[in-house]
């Protein structure tokens, strides 16, 4: 073997090295933010929105996504567990007012729902059985997340990694709902584009963004 092939194998191991250790950084780095916000157990303050580590059904018969999260977790770790929830959603078809297990089909604030039980939040009375077997008015499901107390509306401006971002129709009235994943994408369940995907925010021109309310404060 010559010289310039063993530098070359030479440099090609350095890089993988370097990879690995910033890999290795950045998950310490992770570790270390949640242990500083790990003081004390996270918990919203008492006008929102409350965190639990167990989801109740109400004594009603409906799927809740596992919580990822437990009474250490961080405000990080528990946004962090709402979008791998849903990101286990990804590429599932869009069924309307359905809200089930990852496979079967879900809509928009059928997948928003199930994000939440992972990240410890119900969005109670929105609830999956409500949402399939109620009243019309709770087919579109995302109307009642959007009016319901204990979630804090921000501006767009002010939109962070973990927001649900509403649209409205030309009436301004709400209609859809999605994730904000930081950098202008949105992971939602969309009835155009067939199913969970991953979008721009400014995704359709057939609605607008009327409302940023954010979970975690």
């Amino acid at each position: 073997m010559d010289a310039k092939r063993r530098r070359k194998i030479r440099n090609t191991a350095i890089i993988a090295a370097v990879a690995l250790l910033i890999a290795a950084a950045v998950v310490c780095l992770n570790m270390i933010a949640d242990v500083r916000e790990n003081g004390r157990r996270y918990q919203n303050p008492p006008e929102y929105v409350q965190i639990s580590d167990e989801i109740s059904t109400h004594g009603y018969d409906y799927y809740t996504s596992p919580v990822l999260v437990n009474k250490y977790s961080s405000r990080r770790a528990h946004i962090r567990a709402m979008i791998r929830t849903a990101y286990k959603y990804k590429g599932d078809p869009f069924v309307n007012r359905e809200s089930g297990e990852p496979g079967k089909g879900v809509d928009c604030s059928g997948l928003v729902m199930q994000a939440c039980y992972g990240a410890g939040v119900d969005l109670w009375p929105s609830n999956p059985y409500r949402h399939k077997y109620g009243e019309d008015k709770y087919e579109w499901e995302s109307r009642e997340i959007a009016a319901m107390d204990g979630l804090k509306t921000v501006p767009y401006e002010e939109r962070k990694r973990g927001d649900l971002i509403f649209y409205a129709n030309k009436e301004d009235v709400v209609t859809h709902v999605a994730i904000y994943l930081g950098g202008g994408k949105i992971i939602h369940s969309s009835g155009s584009l067939g199913g969970v995907v991953i979008t721009d925010v400014d995704y359709t021109e057939k609605a607008h963004v009327c409302m940023v309310r954010r979970i975690f404060n």
